[in-house]
Order: structure tokens, then sequence, then C-alpha cells
């Protein structure tokens, strides 16, 4: 498939809508933090919620997943203020004119 974060690029993502014929294109990055309540529910996440990561992670055999899951864990940890974490999501928003 094409790079996952191929629209992560502002001008990038405008020039998609640009490209469909929307005029006045504006995008904006929004910024938040997502709780989530252990670590197991966003690894669950992770994998019921994405092909590519999902596919790579489920087709290693067991010792791998197990390596790769510790170090999820390892990570996560920066993000665990508390009983649970708070992870941070960056998402693109973009809109755009329909000439009339």
């Amino acid at each position: 498939g094409p790079p996952f974060f191929r629209f992560s690029v502002d001008e990038q993502f405008a020039a998609l809508l640009q490209d469909r014929g929307l005029t006045d294109v504006e995008v904006r990055t929004i910024v938040f933090d997502h709780s989530v309540p252990t670590a197991d529910e966003l690894w669950d996440g992770v994998l019921a919620g994405t092909v590519r990561v999902s596919a790579l992670i489920l087709r290693q055999d067991e010792p791998a997943r197990q390596r790769i899951r510790a170090v999820f864990d390892q990570l996560v940890t920066e993000y665990q203020p508390g009983d649970h974490l708070e992870v941070p999501v960056s998402v693109k928003l973009a809109a755009g004119s329909k000439p009339r």
C-alpha cells in the first residue's frame, strides 16, 4: 500500500483535495491526549484497528511477538501518569470548497 503517513504533510494533503477540484483548501493539525485505561487495551486496539501493523506483528513467531509486546509495554510507561495511559494523538483535518 501507499506510505502510511502519506498525507501527514499539509501540502500533500491539500494537493490531494485540490487535485479533486476543491478550492480554498485548509489543512489543520489537531493535537490531544487520548486516555486509555490500560496498556492491554491500547495493544488490543492497535491489533484490531490497524491492518499493516497487526499483520506485521501477528505473522511473527511467538517469541518475536513476545519481544515486540515487551518493548511496547516499556515504551508506553512514558505515557502512564497514574493508573491509566495518556497517549498523545495528532490528526489532520482538511476542508475545501467545491466550485459552483
